[in-house]
């Protein structure tokens, strides 16, 4: 079985927890930007409604398996 060492898992966490803020900016960029990507006004509350309700982990305490 392979041994995982602490400074490798500690760079994983830094890589996931940077990676959830800048999901959590674009999608707020997309929720606000909706407007110049769809076509009518429909389109731009679908939009809005599907990216309001994207969730991601909370980057202080991330919630995720690794599997190597």
């Amino acid at each position: 079985m392979t041994k995982i060492s602490p400074e490798g898992e500690t760079k994983y966490l830094d890589f996931v927890q940077q990676n959830i803020s800048a999901r959590e900016i674009e999608l707020e960029n997309l929720r606000t930007n909706a407007s110049a990507v769809a076509a009518d006004n429909r389109a731009q509350q679908t939009l809005r409604d599907f990216w309001k309700n994207a969730r991601v982990p909370d980057s202080d305490n991330p919630y995720f398996v690794r599997v190597d």
